[in-house]
């Protein structure tokens, strides 16, 4: 089983409820937390790259 419980952040309520879900999960369960910061990128290059 793995000792690491992954959660993604990215600013809004619900990514907090998650994350601070992931912590005690984690506590109960002796394992670590990796956060992953995430975010939504609207640059006006994105048609170009093929984003989106």
């Amino acid at each position: 089983m793995s000792t690491d419980i992954v959660v993604g952040i990215d600013g809004s309520r619900n990514a907090g409820v998650a994350f601070r879900w992931a912590l005690d999960e984690a506590e109960l369960r002796g394992a670590r937390v990796r956060a992953v910061l995430v975010w939504s990128y609207m640059g006006e290059g994105d048609s170009i790259l093929g984003v989106g």
